[in-house]
């Protein structure tokens, strides 16, 4: 038996949401050599985010349905290449986050204290473009099993 997936969004329920939801058009994006990234950041691909930084990723809550990291990051801080799932992003302090994908794809994500912003899963790495430290809450929706 196939479940829906939902998810509520700003007061909006989303059924099944899919990659259309996602960040595309609410910030900045350009492209950037590949080569930039070196081996360890590519290994790490394989790995969930809190794998890959336990010293940022700190882990809140989990079951079998979410997962809710906080990342910390001072100015100029930056975690390895990982794999995340389907994320709703809730800003706790100054979140000006640089996202980029393995192929050099970057996109920008500028939101005020308490906004969020729906993430579909991905390959990337999260780097802290503001001046000051940032505070941000992954809320992780886990694959639902059929």
């Amino acid at each position: 038996m196939k479940r829906n997936r939902f998810v509520v969004l700003g007061g909006v329920l989303l059924l099944n949401p899919t990659p259309s939801c996602a960040y595309r058009g609410q910030g900045q994006t350009s492209k950037t050599s590949a080569s930039a990234h070196t081996l360890p950041e590519l290994v790490s691909q394989e790995r969930d985010a809190f794998s890959a930084d336990s010293k940022h990723f700190h882990r809140d809550f989990e079951n079998k349905q979410i997962r809710v990291l906080r990342l910390t990051l001072e100015a100029d801080e930056s975690v390895p290449m990982h794999r995340t799932s389907d994320t709703l992003l809730v800003c706790i302090k100054s979140c000006h986050l640089r996202l980029q994908q393995p192929d050099g794809h970057i996109h920008d994500v500028h939101m005020n204290e308490g906004e969020t912003r729906w993430l579909p899963s991905d390959i990337r790495s999260e780097k802290n473009i503001a001046g000051r430290p940032l505070e941000i809450i992954f809320i992780e929706i886990k694959p639902v099993a059929d």
